[in-house]
């Protein structure tokens, strides 16, 4: 995720809290526009309820690498559909 920080400017923070990550978009609804995006790519995700700029992700705790490469791989897909 970090990497992906680095590419894309208009992820602003990586949070994280126990098994739970948080992406803070710099858009007040860029959480939104995200979960769209990686359902369009295969993938379900979930706004934080208190603020519609973070997309709620659960780490891949129980995958092997190659599902979490394509799931990552689908993700930066979702992130070049929000790209500003």
């Amino acid at each position: 995720m970090a990497d992906l920080k680095s590419r894309y400017s208009f992820l602003q923070e990586i949070r994280q809290c126990g098994l739970v990550i948080g992406l803070k978009f710099d858009d007040p609804l860029g959480a939104v526009s995200m979960c769209k995006a990686l359902y369009e790519n295969g993938i379900w995700a979930m706004i934080a309820g208190f603020d519609y700029s973070v997309l709620q992700c659960k780490p891949w705790l129980l995958l092997d690498r190659p599902v979490i490469d394509d799931i990552l791989t689908r993700f930066e897909e979702a992130l070049k559909i929000c790209t500003p």
